[in-house]
């Protein structure tokens, strides 16, 4: 790593990274989350941890967001032909599906999820929350700032018949405030204990959900309403142990005894296969916050609804018409993106919340495998493509509730929603073959090709209201278009596209390892390595990730961070608190 010497202190630039959820290889949906009088899938509640990948000059891997991320932060909403008489309720719609990477799908099916409650009158029930926070020296800076914030929204939506509980576990566990009702009299006075957490020790975040648990479950014992954990952390939880004293192991013990599990994640390590864990626990689900304003934003407008469990043991049954098979679905954890060789498919949902977004699940139809050198099915007006079952359970344990419907071929043009999830599964669809084309088959020229032509749609039909999604795939069209050697239009590219290459210093002014002659790369997968030699021979000295944004270099292991400023061929890097400046000067890679 590079060393700089003679400074007590460095100004480290926190560079938001955000979370988004690998893919399962199971068929089941883990989480539902419902909206008021819509639901939408659960698991991943966003894509920011790919989208801040993206901008950080990185390319994601396919397995790090879903389907139902990127579903998560749009409002699909689809028409209900008749009204909603029970808490849960299906509606359809269809459109030809045109996906650009999936090209066999032939029908595209929207599921939405209607209810009868009245959000306006709706209202939660009384909360005792037990925050687990981790406060360990990993927590120093930016991540314990969006955990004190986060708390500090949730008092402000508590009231006097809520509870709350603080554990704090480093390299040591204990509870940092006693249960507490939440009055108008003692609100600053818990404010300004909520402020005064700081970071320290190392990481037992099984001592810490432990107690936890064990809190929740003494108090829940003379609280009259549902009882919830919430884990503050930037770390990854060990989700594959299963005993009583691991992760998993805590969260399944703790629904049998009714208490449900939050978990807000302020670092990179959450990945898709801890919010599948997570979420298939009953009462368990998972969120992803980037910033201090992402956590004041998040809590004012979904606290209520994230430690609301409104029913469980949802199950959705998809029967295509016989000429047709699933050749995919969409907006579940686990995603199906391939053919589906049984006539039916079950999708599992053990807990439903309430969600702000209307939502949905989608899958498409394809010819039967047998048939692909036939044409398609024809459908007449009114024969059913797909028949849908749904089942679920009410949170009072009530009887098993259910509703069904045929998804009909008519002559009516697509809603709007309709539409709007065709370009966001066409997004997802593209942006999922294309990262797998970089990675599993080194394929840039056929990355590029693929999202090129996914922007042009996204900006031909939906300029007006997906301008962040175009702008998600330009970036990355523009990666790729530079890893294939395709020339794409440079307006909007981030001006940190031209650091990548070999720079040789040229001059070094300050207390740094580095020298003169070394030569250092930055590379497009965000790794920086630094080559050092004698006799013409130049050998790697250094080597670690760095993220850059469009003033600043940070370096992931050194923990250092340098502004920046280049022409073509000249490189000037300035590490501002100790005044370190290092001169470079572009050279061809190949003389490296």
């Amino acid at each position: 790593m590079l060393l700089i010497r003679k400074f007590a202190a460095i100004i480290l630039t926190v560079f938001a990274a955000v979370s988004a959820f690998a893919q399962d290889e199971e068929s089941s949906l883990e989480e539902v989350v419902v909206t008021g009088i819509r639901a939408t899938a659960g698991g991943a509640q966003d894509i920011d941890f790919f989208r801040g990948e993206v901008e950080q000059a990185r390319i994601p891997h396919p397995n790090t967001f879903t389907a139902e991320g990127l579903l998560s932060q749009h409002n699909i909403i689809f028409p209900l032909s008749t009204p909603c008489d029970q808490l849960f309720c299906l509606s359809s719609d269809y459109i030809e599906a045109d996906l650009v990477a999936q090209p066999e799908a032939k029908i595209l099916v929207g599921l939405g999820f209607n209810t009868n409650l009245n959000q306006q009158k709706w209202r939660r029930d009384p909360i005792n929350l037990v925050a687990v926070v981790d406060k360990s020296g990993s927590m120093n800076g930016l991540p314990l700032d969006i955990v004190r914030e986060s708390l500090l929204a949730i008092a402000d939506q508590l009231n006097g018949d809520d509870q709350l509980t603080i554990v704090l576990y480093g390299s040591q566990t204990h509870v940092y405030m006693p249960s507490v009702k939440l009055t108008k009299k003692n609100k600053r006075a818990v404010k300004k204990s909520i402020k005064s957490i700081a970071s320290s020790g190392s990481t037992y975040m099984e001592a810490g959900l432990k107690l936890g648990y064990k809190v929740a479950a003494e108090t829940a014992q003379s609280f009259n309403g549902s009882t919830r954990v919430m884990l503050f952390t930037d770390e990854r939880p060990n989700v594959g142990n299963v005993k009583p004293e691991g992760f998993m192991g805590l969260a399944q013990a703790g629904s049998i005894n009714g208490i449900g599990l939050t978990t807000i994640g302020v670092g990179r390590q959450f990945g898709a296969d801890l919010a599948t864990k997570i979420s298939s626990v009953r009462g368990g689900n998972l969120f992803f916050v980037q910033s201090v304003v992402d956590a004041r934003k998040i809590l004012d407008a979904s606290f209520d609804f994230m430690v609301s469990e409104l029913a469980y043991d949802m199950k959705i049954t998809i029967t295509p018409h016989s000429g047709y098979s699933i050749a995919g679905i969409y907006g579940v954890p686990g995603a199906l993106l391939g053919w589906q060789q049984d006539r039916n498919v079950t999708i599992t949902v053990p807990t439903i919340f309430l969600s702000e977004n209307g939502g949905g699940i989608f899958f498409s139809l394809a010819k039967n495998q047998n048939s692909v050198h036939l044409p398609a099915p024809s459908l007449e007006e009114g024969e059913s493509m797909a028949q849908v079952k749904l089942t679920y359970r009410e949170k009072t344990n009530g009887p098993l509730q259910s509703d069904e419907l045929a998804v009909k071929a008519n002559a009516m043009l697509p809603s709007e929603g309709m539409k709007l999830g065709r370009a966001l599964i066409d997004e997802f669809t593209a942006l999922h073959y294309a990262t797998t084309e970089h990675y599993m088959n080194n394929n840039q020229q056929e990355a590029y090709s693929v999202l090129h032509a996914v922007k042009s749609k996204l900006v031909n039909e939906h300029a007006d209201v997906l301008a962040s999604e175009i702008q998600l795939v330009s970036a990355l069209e523009r990666r790729f278009a530079f890893l294939s050697g395709n020339s794409v239009d440079s307006e909007g590219a981030p001006k940190y596209v031209g650091l990548w290459g070999a720079w040789k210093i040229t001059n070094v002014r300050g207390g740094v390892t580095l020298k003169r002659g070394d030569v250092v790369k930055f590379n497009p997968e965000s790794e920086f390595e630094v080559f050092s030699g004698s006799d013409g021979e130049m050998r790697r000295t250094e080597y670690e990730d760095y993220k850059v944004n469009e003033a600043q270099i940070y370096l992931e292991d050194s923990r250092l961070t340098f502004d920046y400023r280049f022409t073509k061929n000249k490189l000037h890097l300035l590490h501002r608190p100790t005044g370190v400046k290092i001169y470079l000067e572009k050279v061809v890679e190949s003389d490296v």
